[in-house]
């Protein structure tokens, strides 16, 4: 927007990103009665900050959507464990899902938790209901904001993540990606090569907890199938795995 000022102010309230983190897993810890969650969420900030320092303070949205998929899962279990009205059940779906849409791109796949929300939890009666009600709210949420980025970026024409999803060649050249990227029939080694420990490590404790609540189920379904994209579509950048430190370290 041209304005200094604002900017000042936004890079003000990033700077606050890891205390709501703290205060979203010290909630956390505090209504599951469970200090593990409290100290393995420290952990989560320390990573998300140490490892990524030079993103979590220089704009980029990566640890803010980490910190919206915190909260989308809490209340996600929430919802899973406890009896609510609809309109608490709406407004609930609608603020999580909306915010975290907003915050990043990457953000449209917390629409897997919602889907999986109505697939694996709700009685068939009540699921046209919540399901249309949110879903029309989610919408007047999210459309005036990426109508806008639309049309004031031009993105209908030479948008760069279509690119990089469509494996545009000439794209991937001028923007400098590995070889083995590029080469899709070596991207996926490469891939898991590239992944840190403090994403497989924690992928792979999640993967054989023998938990079988609806909140460690939907949990695995979303990392699994984040991770998978990752690899296959956009492992181009670590920094997009960042989003998934601090609800795999919980």
């Amino acid at each position: 927007l041209n304005n200094s000022e604002l900017e000042m102010f936004t890079k003000f309230i990033f700077n606050l990103i890891p205390v709501m983190m703290l205060i979203t897993i010290l909630g956390f810890s505090i209504r599951n009665k469970n200090p593990i969650f409290l100290f393995c969420g420290l952990i989560g900030i320390i990573l998300s900050l140490s490892f990524t320092f030079g993103q979590a303070t220089s704009g980029y949205m990566e640890i803010p959507l980490g910190l919206t998929f915190l909260i989308s899962f809490y209340f996600f279990k929430e919802l899973s464990e406890k009896k609510h009205s609809l309109k608490h059940e709406v407004f609930i779906l609608t603020t999580t899902i909306g915010l975290t849409i907003l915050t990043k791109e990457l953000g449209f796949l917390i629409m897997i938790i919602f889907l999986f929300y109505f697939y694996k939890i709700k009685a068939k009666n009540e699921i046209f209901k919540i399901f249309i009600y949110s879903g029309l709210i989610i919408l007047i949420l999210i459309c005036p904001f990426y109508i806008y980025q639309i049309f004031e970026y031009n993105l209908l024409e030479g948008n760069e993540t279509i690119k990089l999803l469509f494996f545009d060649q000439e794209f991937h050249n001028r923007a400098g990606h590995d070889k083995n990227f590029i080469n899709f029939n070596t991207r996926i080694i490469r891939a898991i090569s590239y992944m840190p420990f403090y994403i497989i490590i924690p992928f792979i404790l999640l993967l054989f907890n023998k938990s079988k609540t609806r909140f460690y189920l939907a949990l695995k379904v979303f990392v699994s199938i984040y991770i998978f994209l990752w690899i296959v579509l956009f492992s181009n950048e670590i920094r997009y795995l960042f989003p998934l430190i601090l609800i795999l370290s919980m």
